[in-house]
């Protein structure tokens, strides 16, 4: 098995030199995200570590995809299949992966949303015109920017991973006003005027 989701279509200009074999131009698609030259390394062939720098496109849903089939879904503690997304989103990922010692990888991904909208199993409302970013790493969680609209009213997020001994894996906090109406639209709560 793999540790992360098999990149397909794949084309690319492998160049080897020496020891070092790398390449800038390239093109595939990873559990339906496109990604287009990015910069694959392995310094060492006598110490393969591969490092991939990569951006690609989709949508938050291939996206959730990607990372639920990846490590990525681990720093969530496994609540990515709680989620479901729609709209046009990116991400970067930088990846060090050592071929003999595959436990100890490394990655760091950012996440950007570009008005999409998220549904979360529980929640009584979505959140729409999401935008932001929010930048996931082995061990760490943080947003940026982070905003969208719940119960009809703008809300900004933070999304931060908790204190090791907190039984939670991450922790989301919005913030913003809603009127009554957004209340009753989405809540079914009785106000009267």
């Amino acid at each position: 098995s793999t540790l992360w989701p098999v990149a397909r279509e794949l084309s690319a200009d492998v160049v080897v030199d020496k020891t070092r074999l790398y390449s800038a131009k390239n093109s595939g698609v990873s559990a339906g995200n496109r990604t287009v030259d990015a910069e694959v390394e392995i310094p060492d062939l006598r110490r393969p570590v591969l490092h991939i720098d990569a951006q690609a496109t989709g949508s938050l849903e291939t996206i959730r995809r990607f990372s639920m089939e990846s490590p990525i879904a681990g720093v969530f503690g496994g609540h990515l299949e709680r989620a479901h997304a729609e709209g046009p989103a990116s991400f970067d990922l930088q990846l060090t992966y050592p071929i003999l010692d595959r436990d100890n990888y490394d990655f760091s991904t950012t996440i950007r949303s570009n008005g999409g909208t998220l549904n979360i199993d529980g929640l009584a409302a979505p959140i729409t015109d999401l935008t932001g970013l929010v930048t996931v790493s082995r061990d760490d969680i943080v947003s940026e920017s982070l905003q969208g609209r719940f119960l009809g009213d703008t809300v900004t997020l933070e999304l931060e991973r908790p204190a090791a001994e907190s039984p939670y894996s991450a922790i989301v906090t919005g913030r913003g006003t809603v009127g009554d109406r957004g209340l009753a639209d989405n809540l079914g709560a009785p106000f009267a005027d």
